[in-house]
C-alpha cells in the first residue's frame, strides 16, 4: 500500500511539475478573426497560444490563454488583437499578472479592414483606363498615406 502511495504522489507530482504555461484571460469587445490557437506575442515574440474562447456574462468575448511559465508579464499591460495574434504590450508595473489573472484589451480590431478595402478599390478603379504616370504616383501616395493613418489606429504610436 506505501508503495502504491508513493508511485501516485510521483505521478501527481510528475503532472503539476510538466504543466505547459500560466492561464490568463482577456477580455475583448470583438471577437473578429479571433481563433483558438492563434499566437501570443510579447514584443512581437510568440510566449503563448490562445487555448479557448467564450462569451462573458454579457456577451463579451472572453480569452484564455497559456503563457510560457518563463515569462513575466506587468500587471499594466496592454493588449490588442492584430490578424491571428494577440499582441500583448509591457506595462511597467513591478507587480506581474499571476495565474487566472484577467487582461482587458484596450484597443481590438479597430483597424478599419473596410476603409482600407475601399481607398484600395477607389485606387483601381481610378487607375483604369490608365492615366499618366504623375497621376498614378500621386495615387498611390495617397494610397500610402491612408495605409500609414489605418495602422496608426491598429498599433499605438511608438510600436
Amino acid at each position: 500500500m506505501t508503495n502504491c502511495f508513493r508511485i501516485l504522489s510521483l505521478l501527481l507530482l510528475l503532472c503539476t511539475s510538466c504543466s505547459s504555461g500560466n492561464k490568463l484571460h482577456v477580455v475583448l469587445n470583438d471577437g473578429f478573426g479571433v481563433d483558438e490557437g492563434d499566437e501570443v506575442e510579447l514584443n512581437n515574440v510568440k510566449i503563448g497560444t490562445i487555448d479557448a474562447i467564450h462569451f462573458t456574462k454579457d456577451y463579451k468575448i472572453c480569452l484564455t490563454l497559456t503563457i510560457d511559465e518563463s515569462v513575466k508579464i506587468p500587471a499594466d499591460s496592454k493588449c490588442f488583437f492584430l490578424i491571428n495574434v494577440l499582441e500583448i504590450e509591457p506595462g511597467k508595473s513591478q507587480r506581474f499578472l499571476t495565474e487566472k489573472d484577467t487582461l482587458f484589451a484596450v484597443q481590438e480590431n479597430n483597424y478599419p479592414v473596410n476603409e482600407l478595402i475601399d481607398k484600395v478599390s477607389d485606387f483601381i478603379d481610378s487607375s483604369r483606363p490608365v492615366r499618366n504616370q504623375d497621376t498614378i504616383i500621386e495615387q498611390l501616395n495617397e494610397l500610402n498615406t491612408e495605409v500609414h493613418k489605418l495602422n496608426e489606429k491598429i498599433r499605438p504610436k511608438g510600436k
